[in-house]
């Protein structure tokens, strides 16, 4: 496995806070260096491609707020990185 419990360099650990929270055991988990298989989705059936990043968790927080800034990243990396015209017109879609 490449996951990690996330421990608090100082204070409680963050597991912890969310047991105590939740009422139930919780561990507070990050991903390790190695890069994570990325699922292909409807829009995509032909991906392949890797994450890095602290995501593809079974509990992921996102708001309307928080897409805005991804949508513009996107947006302003268009022709690069493999990232298709077609992601001037439109945006960020999340699947559930």
């Amino acid at each position: 496995m490449d996951a990690f419990i996330a421990r608090s360099a100082n204070g409680p650990d963050p597991s912890t806070v969310l047991t105590q929270y939740f009422g139930r055991p919780v561990h507070l988990v990050y991903k390790g260096p190695r890069p994570r298989v990325i699922d292909a989705t409807e829009a995509f059936p032909q991906l392949e491609a890797t994450a890095k990043y602290q995501d593809m968790y079974p509990l992921l927080v996102l708001s309307e707020e928080s897409i805005g800034p991804i949508d513009q990243e996107v947006k302003q990396r268009v022709g690069t990185q493999g990232i298709d015209e077609s992601w001037k017109d439109g945006g960020v879609v999340i699947e559930r």
